[in-house]
């Protein structure tokens, strides 16, 4: 019975959604309930389900669109070809009350269950119970109440759904449809009440078939359930793909692996090696997760999703973790049409053409497979490593082989690439781009890697981070088609694929870098490849046949492929009539294994093995390709030339030791872009090294390559010392330089990759005072001693607001967790308090002993050092409390209650509050790409504010300063002046932006440490503090040049 479509049955038990009366038999009878009910309006099928046969009409035209579309699959799909119609409404909720009955007019319900999220109506998140009722308790009742009567009425038996439309604001509720059968969602409402509700249809079945009509009413009423157990989540996993809207993705399932836990339900079907059909549809699992709190079924499920591994055809896997770190999601604010204005795009590549032949490889492949396996990997293993060394991946990584005329691949997230290998023409967007060098490619850019120009037909694109969604099989990714395993489904690419990209690209990849022209490799159309004899020469081919091998100039057939390379050329004359137990001919022998870039006779006819030729076969080999020359080998197309050049056995080995020591000296030339920044030493006097990590900006990354630059440093010999990580000293009549710079550069290279390593270090938790007695005697001091007229006085903390166009309680309330641009006094401080939190361009400064200085006052907190160290945290050997890397964290107090703390410190009764954490660089630098284009729009922000108060600020600035010189030419301000003006209001700077522009971004909820300070010593008593989120600190920076962020 199709009971959406019984308004008058509807109506009984809630009010239904307005819509038509009865079906809907033509166009213009479309259009015209349409026009009566006002748009939105929804098309739908009386028998659809599961997001089928509905659709949604914003205007006349959309109706007449439809119509017809629903109607024919109404027909097609469910042999029902009705239709009606019902008002839509956006902004509401699809919450169902699961029921069950007993077929006599009995009912329970067993809870309510969100199904907001959906995807052409079609569900694909659920939640028991619905987060919009549990903030609306009064609604629960009314749902049960009517969904319960509505089954009774109709003496309903087994389970089933009465859905409800709720609206957001009213929480009113209409009626939607009832669904006579057990949903796919029914798992979450088991997880949360205990109950079987299969069991229950099955005990439900067996009474009717003993005649008793049903369960009895005492027995169905024993099953009615309480409150709710925790909460439980449910994601509909699909194999479809989300760059081609969603479409369906039927293919191989290379690998399925579930991080699985016991709060975790997953419902499936699948198992690795599994054929998702495209006859069915493409739900793969349904994982659920259950949970005592909302919040960790949530951060459970997000684990779930994100440690999960589905290899093959895309899946929607990474779309529903992003769904559940949305804040509209976690907040459980969540609509109908969430679905609509949720802008997801993978970190992906869209295979838009394939070109001729293009495979996913990786080095060296499966060398020792054997089995009857080819070993797979480049055909120029050469051109593969290089091109993964350009953009900082281990040579080994895969990426894709291309063949003659490549592929046209659209990029839907950023990525760092090189192409390397034969000339080829490539363009990005059009424009062309060079081969052998590393470049970015921007999100939504094509890149299209043409035919070769030249020599050589094979090319290779390597991408930071490889292609992380594609299988292994047998320790490597590499694809051999021949046998149909490894790389995309065990096959070249086809147009349509998706190519999961790395999420993460360092920051300093970002810089070019190329091969110089001298090393790029040369492909020609001859080819002269050095040769060992073997396996099979003596006795089975005469002296002669062997002295014509290496003096025929063989052209190659066009059979030439990654299975086997034809020549075309003279035969053999053969040493022996026939090939004894292994065949009639001369060239048969019993099957044996055959070595990479062997000659292999097929009776009279030649043909080199290349990477994928076959692992055994019953025909002789002779003369073999020595290793050093397989990349030359890997080149060879059809209408090229060769010669085979003999070598010994040394000299083979001899080239393979060339070969390595030039990728491994690309490899030190390159390294950097392994996670490492550019290094920078510069030379101070005779006895000091400046060392200077990036290009001047600030990075985390760098503050961390410090901290392993100290520690090596202290276990270096004595000649070496430093002052701080960065300034190191030593003894120049003792080490020459050339040697130390040696020393340095090694340290450098064995650090290797350092953006995913883990910093132990401690969150302190310090109190903070505004606008204290202090700082104002501080400025006192500086406008009585040095300069009384600046545009940053009397009111430090108001300028350094003004200047990021922020108001001054914006910036108390930014403080602890945002970075800010501000210049330092000029001239600096004579006198700064200790305890003085301050700000200097992107760094904040914690002075911790009375001392000159020139960052903002910005407030006071419990000084760090102790110079004698007989405070508690201190000793004589330490005396600072503070070490690289350690978070400093804030909160506001009033002065009694700062005074009372200090006071504890200067007698050496103060205890911090910390705790033990540790610094997750690549935590970090995942956050610092998810918030790319937020920290972008930070600084564009930033810097509108201070271009409109540039000039403002420049001219009073120069108008500022004039009146200073020339009353200190004169003599002193009087101090009845400067009392006047610390009195006074802050000089004439523009205001602040407009509201809707101070809003700084908070960080994640789930990543609260994310906005501590880290702390490192700026001279003896005082510390540089930068932001870790948008804050920058390396190597360079204000003052001693260790700001961190």
């Amino acid at each position: 019975m199709a009971f959406s479509e019984n308004a008058d049955f509807a109506k009984a038990v809630a009010a239904a959604v307005p819509g038509t009366d009865g079906l809907i038999d033509s166009e213009e009878d479309a259009v015209s309930e349409s026009e009566r009910l006002g748009f939105p309006v929804m098309l739908k099928a009386t028998e659809g389900g599961g997001g089928m046969g509905l659709a949604t009409c914003s205007n006349i035209d959309e109706v007449k669109a439809s119509f017809a579309t629903v109607k024919s699959r109404g027909e097609t799909l469910f042999k029902n070809a009705g239709v009606f119609m019902e008002r839509y409404y956006p902004d509401s909720h699809h919450i169902e009350v699961q029921i069950f009955g007993n077929g006599l007019g009995n009912a329970i319900h067993v809870g309510e269950r969100e199904c907001s999220i959906q995807r052409r109506h079609q569900k694909v998140i659920e939640e028991c119970p619905s987060p919009f009722v549990t903030k609306h308790r009064h609604l629960r009742e009314k749902l049960y109440l009517a969904a319960v009567r509505l089954a009774e009425s109709i003496k309903y038996g087994s389970a089933g759904t009465i859905e409800y439309l709720v609206d957001d604001k009213t929480a009113d509720f209409f009626f939607l449809e009832m669904n006579p059968r057990l949903q796919v969602e029914h798992g979450i409402t088991e997880l949360c009440y205990d109950v079987d509700l299969v069991e229950l249809m099955l005990r439900q079945a067996d009474a009717e078939l003993r005649g008793e009509g049903g369960l009895s009413p005492l027995a169905l009423q024993s099953t009615q359930p309480g409150d709710p157990n925790g909460f439980a989540i449910e994601a509909k996993v699909y194999a479809e793909n989300p760059a081609r809207n969603y479409a369906p993705s039927p293919g191989t399932l290379q690998i399925v692996d579930w991080k699985d836990s016991a709060y975790t339900r997953i419902d499936t079907w699948i198992r690795t090696g599994t054929i998702a059909s495209s006859h069915y549809d493409p739900l793969l699992p349904k994982v659920m997760y259950h949970s005592q709190s909302r919040h960790d079924a949530i951060e459970g499920m997000y684990e779930v999703l994100l440690e999960s591994r589905i290899s093959g055809p895309p899946t929607n896997l990474d779309f529903l973790a992003t769904i559940l770190d949305q804040a509209e999601f976690r907040e459980g604010d969540t609509m109908i049409k969430f679905l609509n204005e949720f802008d997801y795009s993978p970190q992906a590549i869209d295979v838009l053409s394939a070109g001729v032949y293009t495979t996913v490889q990786d080095y060296p492949g499966r060398p020792t497979m054997g089995r009857g396996f080819s070993r797979a990997g480049p055909m120029d293993p050469l051109a593969f490593q290089i091109a993964n060394l350009l953009v900082g991946n281990p040579v080994g990584t895969e990426g894709l082989e291309v063949t003659l005329n490549g592929p046209e691949l659209l990029f839907l997230g950023s990525a760092i690439i090189a192409i390397c290998g034969a000339p080829t023409e490539v363009t990005v967007d059009g424009a062309p781009e060079s081969m052998w060098k590393r470049f970015r490619v921007k999100s939504g850019q094509k890149l299209k890697i043409g035919k070769t120009t030249d020599g050589g037909c094979r090319s290779y694109l390597a991408l930071y981070g490889g292609l992380p969604s594609v299988a292994e099989w047998f320790g490597s990714k590499a694809t051999s088609p021949g046998v149909g395993v490894g790389g995309y489904q065990g096959r070249a690419l086809a147009a349509g694929n998706l190519l999961t990209i790395s999420k993460h690209v360092p920051a300093d990849l970002a810089s070019p870098l190329a091969i110089p022209e001298r090393l790029i490799l040369q492909y020609r159309n001859h080819w002269d490849l050095m040769t060992m004899v073997g396996p099979y020469d003596e006795g089975y081919l005469l002296d002669e046949d062997v002295k014509m091998m290496y003096e025929t100039k063989w052209q190659i057939s066009h059979n030439a492929a990654r299975g086997g390379i034809r020549l075309i050329g003279p035969k053999p004359q053969w040493a022996r009539a026939n090939g004894g137990e292994g065949g009639a001919h001369p060239s048969n022998v019993p099957e044996n294994g055959y070595p990479v870039g062997t000659l292999n006779w097929t009776g009279d006819d030649p043909c080199v093995f290349p990477i994928d030729c076959p692992d055994f076969v019953g025909f002789i080999s002779s003369i073999t390709v020595a290793k050093a020359d397989h990349w030359r080998l890997g080149q060879m197309k059809a209408g090229d030339t060769m010669h085979y050049r003999p070598v010994s056995l040394q000299d083979a080995l001899a080239m393979r030791k060339r070969l390595n020591a030039f990728i491994k000296d690309i490899r030190k030339a390159t390294v950097r872009g392994t996670g490492q920044p550019r290094t920078m030493y510069r030379q101070g006097g005779d006895d000091y090294l400046l060392v200077e990590y990036g290009e001047g900006s600030f990075d985390l990354n760098h503050r961390c390559r410090v901290i392993a630059l100290t520690k090596a440093l202290r276990e270096s010999p004595g000649d070496i010392s430093f002052s701080k990580a960065l300034l190191i000293y030593y003894d120049g009549l003792r080490i020459p330089q050339q040697k130390l710079l040696g020393h340095l550069t090694h340290l450098e290279f064995e650090f290797g990759d350092l953006s995913r390593a883990k910093v132990p270090s401690h969150l302190f938790k310090l109190p903070i005072l505004f606008g204290s007695p202090r700082e104002t005697e501080a400025l006192k001091r500086y406008m009585e001693t040095q300069r009384p007229y600046a545009s940053y006085i009397p009111d430090n903390m108001d300028f350094v607001a003004k200047n990021n166009g922020l108001e001054k309680q914006d910036l108390k309330n930014i403080l602890l967790n945002q970075p800010l641009i501000a210049v330092s006094m000029n001239p600096s401080r004579v006198f700064t308090p200790a305890g003085q939190v301050s700000w200097g361009g992107s760094c904040m400064a914690l002075y911790n002993v009375q001392s000159p200085g020139g960052y903002r006052l910005t407030g006071l907190t419990i000084p760090g050092v102790d110079i004698l160290g007989s405070k508690p945290g201190y000793s004589l050997s330490r005396p600072w409390l503070f070490e690289d890397f350690d978070q400093l964290t804030f909160h506001k107090v009033e002065e009694e209650e700062y005074e009372r703390q200090l006071k504890l410190f200067g007698s050496g009764r103060y205890k911090y509050d910390w705790e033990e954490v540790v610094s997750d660089m690549e935590e970090h630098n995942k956050l610092l790409e998810a918030t790319r284009e937020e920290v972008k729009e930070v600084r564009r922000r930033q810097a509108e504010a201070q271009a409109k108060m540039s000039p403002i600020k420049l001219q009073l600035e120069n108008d500022l300063l004039t009146k200073w010189t020339r009353e200190k030419a004169k003599g002193k301000t009087p101090i009845d002046q400067v009392e006047e003006l610390l009195k006074g209001t802050p000089p004439n700077l523009p205001p602040p932006l407009p509201p809707q522009r101070q809003s700084l971004a908070p960080a994640h909820p789930r990543r609260r440490h994310h906005h501590s300070r880290y702390a490192n010593r700026r001279g003896a008593g005082s510390y540089e503090i930068g932001d870790r989120r948008l804050g920058g600190g390396g190597a360079s920076g204000r003052g001693s040049g260790e700001g961190v962020g």
